[in-house]
């Protein structure tokens, strides 16, 4: 999830610290019982996973470990399958693309079953430079349009890699989605949603039969989306690293994969209307939001989002004035955008109240 606050460090209920012998246990096992340990540092952005910043004297460079959450009891329906999500998706990138159109991490190792210290994680070499979110305010105009130029190419790379089928990149235990059509992928995301609304006790789940009844009603435009292609989801400048060479900035890579999915462009992060900027878009190109549904199913997408604001703020027990924060642009947008669509399904007779 985007940042909408800046604040040190993230209290969340999925983010449980992993023992300092834990670390040291996975680190001897994948690099070799007399492996040195220099500093070891939690990294404090992130919302959902535990990650750390370790030393290893004998690399040339530092490594990051990225832990699952210890259980699902916190966690949405979507997020079950989170780290082995963000490896498959390496993996896709390295195979369908290169590290020249696509800086993804170097991942160097895995354990998805949590044999080794009873959860899940995966290892990666360390971007070095700082994230972009954290560098944008020291740019000039013209520094930042050159970036949202480059992530324009490169959000264009990750979705021009195909899928055989819309939905979870990897198979979830509970509640998989995966469909031949867009609008039964997005109806059953939304349903998923829902199902975590009862859970956590928010106020979602009484407006279940409008919400639903709109996305089905939605399904000539979520239809329009004939192939599955590789959505991250997620790529917004504080899942971007930078590096400074001889011209200026540029992107050293990017991170966070652990939402993507199969399905339409359009859903990326990027695109919604507070993150999208000119340059970004004249470099992905412009054809994507000129497609005759391309309004209303981004509309559903900002629907779908803010749903999420509502329920994650339960679901993770933020400190109470992110809390509040989350829930009041949650539901004020939520309510903006159902209305929203609802009026215009209405005008297209598609929908009578």
């Amino acid at each position: 999830m985007g940042c909408i606050y800046s604040m040190p460090k993230i209290r969340s209920r999925t983010k449980k610290s992993v023992a300092r012998a834990d670390l040291l246990k996975i680190i001897m096992h994948h690099f070799g019982k007399n492996t040195q340990v220099g500093k070891i540092k939690e990294l404090d952005d992130g919302y959902y996973s535990i990650a750390y910043d370790i030393e290893i004297t004998n690399l040339e460079y530092n490594i990051v470990i990225k832990f699952a959450p210890p259980s699902l009891k916190h966690q949405l329906i979507y997020e079950q399958k989170g780290i082995d999500t963000e490896v498959a998706f390496i993996k896709l990138l390295q195979e369908r693309s290169s590290r020249e159109k696509l800086p993804y991490p170097d991942l160097l190792f895995y354990e998805l079953y949590g044999k080794t210290v009873g959860r899940a994680y995966f290892i990666m070499k360390k971007f070095e430079g700082p994230s972009w979110n954290k560098k944008r305010k020291e740019l000039t105009e013209e520094q930042n349009n050159l970036l949202y130029t480059q992530i324009g190419n490169i959000q264009k790379e990750i979705n021009t890699i195909k899928g055989e089928c819309f939905g979870s990149v990897v198979t979830y235990d509970d509640f998989p989605i995966d469909k031949q059509t867009w609008g039964d992928t997005v109806l059953e995301m939304f349903r998923n949603l829902l199902r975590d609304s009862k859970r956590f006790r928010t106020g979602l789940t009484r407006k279940k039969k409008k919400i639903l009844e709109t996305i089905k009603n939605c399904f000539p435009f979520l239809n329009e989306v004939k192939e599955p292609q590789l959505v991250h989801w997620d790529l917004w400048e504080g899942n971007v690293f930078l590096t400074q060479e001889d011209e200026g900035w540029t992107i050293e890579g990017i991170i966070d994969f652990e939402r993507a999915l199969w399905g339409d462009p359009l859903m990326e992060m990027i695109f919604r209307k507070w993150w999208r900027k000119e340059p970004f878009v004249q470099s992905y190109g412009e054809e994507i939001l000129q497609q005759p549904g391309a309004e209303i199913r981004d509309r559903i997408y900002s629907l779908y989002l803010f749903m999420i604001f509502i329920i994650e703020s339960s679901a993770r027990n933020y400190r109470l004035a992110m809390k509040i924060g989350f829930k009041f642009i949650g539901w004020r947008y939520f309510r903006k955008n159902l209305k929203w669509i609802r009026k215009k399904l209405n005008k297209d007779l598609l929908l009578s109240y």
